[in-house]
């Protein structure tokens, strides 16, 4: 064998087992990855000027600002539940889109535990999530959690409830009192 061949036989394998490793480490990296802790707003209430009587909005109005409003879960955590007891909650990635012509302080969403088996757990409608900011044809996402975290949920569903039956409306934070 001459030298320059065995040189270049070295320099092969040495590149293929170079490659292999990496290949490998980067498949490694990528399955056992964990996703970016995600960071919270904190929840401040809107001041009581910015309440929708305060901008002089009706109750149809707000109302119908609701029905246009849209809830998209992005994502939940289902294995961390953060505080104890009914204020338990799960972390829910969420976008909001305001399809009304008003801008509304907060918005109150009904949120929906289903098990593996697509059995309705419960729900909650705590917290309100804040869109004092979202301007009509905006569309934000929020890190938000949402209260009474049930064992067994598989999947989280978020509604704007657009038919409220009387006995309802007290949940409906936004509603003019």
């Amino acid at each position: 064998m001459e030298v320059g061949t065995w040189d270049a036989t070295v320099l092969a394998l040495a590149s293929r087992e170079r490659f292999a490793l990496t290949f490998a480490a980067l498949i490694f990296a990528g399955c056992c990855a964990e996703p970016p802790e995600p960071v919270a707003a904190p929840f401040t209430p809107p001041p009581a000027s910015q309440s929708p009587a305060a901008k002089g909005l009706t109750m149809n109005e707000v109302l119908d600002a609701r029905k246009r409003f849209e809830v998209q879960v992005l994502w939940f955590d289902r294995k961390n539940v953060f505080d104890e007891g009914n204020d338990a909650a799960n972390l829910v990635r969420i976008r909001v889109t305001n399809n009304s012509a008003f801008t509304l302080p907060q918005l109150t969403v009904h949120t929906k535990r289903w098990n593996s088996m697509g059995q309705y757990l419960g729900g909650s409608r705590r917290p309100t999530i804040p869109v004092r900011d979202l301007k009509p044809g905006e569309s934000a996402e929020f890190d938000y959690y949402p209260k009474e975290a049930l064992r067994g949920t598989r999947r989280v569903t978020i509604e704007v409830e657009r038919l409220l039956k009387p006995e309802d409306e007290k949940f409906i934070a936004e509603l003019p009192k």
